[in-house]
């Protein structure tokens, strides 16, 4: 136990000095560092994932907040999916429409699993995360599926 959490601690101190390099700031290297983590979490156990970028810049730089906050809810989601959860299927969609960037992620399971010492701590971090930057979350769930929908609008000028 005491492993576990020494090595998840290591990973957030990293995910935070990665989200700090300005080597890192354009919007695909966020991309490919959840794309690296998918491969890590998911598809290392065989569950079929969709990672789509739509309508978005991959060469946007994003500052330090955004690709922390994004990335910590994206892995917080991913981890949920995994403790709480026996995964069918992954779908995560990032989009840009007129007003707002769009980050989707929709788990659909075979049943849900009652985790151990589950705290709720990942879906209050989640919200907290999304506020941090101005964005709206919300949590959507049925009987076979959950999703976590964030929604950042445009700044005006």
């Amino acid at each position: 136990r005491i492993q576990k959490i020494s090595n998840q601690a290591i990973e957030h101190v990293e995910d935070v000095i990665w989200s700090l390099d300005e080597n890192y700031s354009e919007a695909e290297n966020l991309y490919f560092k959840m794309e690296d983590y998918l491969d890590d979490v998911l598809r290392a156990k065989n569950i079929p994932v969709k990672h789509t970028w739509k309508g978005l810049n991959k060469r946007a730089r994003l500052e330090f907040i955004y690709r922390r906050n994004l990335l910590l809810i994206f892995k917080e989601a991913i981890s949920n999916i995994i403790k709480h959860t026996k995964p069918l299927e992954v779908r995560i969609l990032f989009t840009k429409t007129t007003e707002r960037y769009v980050m989707k992620i929709r788990n659909s399971f075979e049943e849900r699993i009652t985790a151990e010492n589950s705290t709720g701590k990942g879906i209050k971090g989640m919200r907290q995360r999304a506020e941090s930057m101005g964005a709206s979350i919300e949590f959507i769930e049925d009987k076979n599926s959950f999703e976590v929908l964030m929604k950042k609008k445009f700044k005006q000028k």
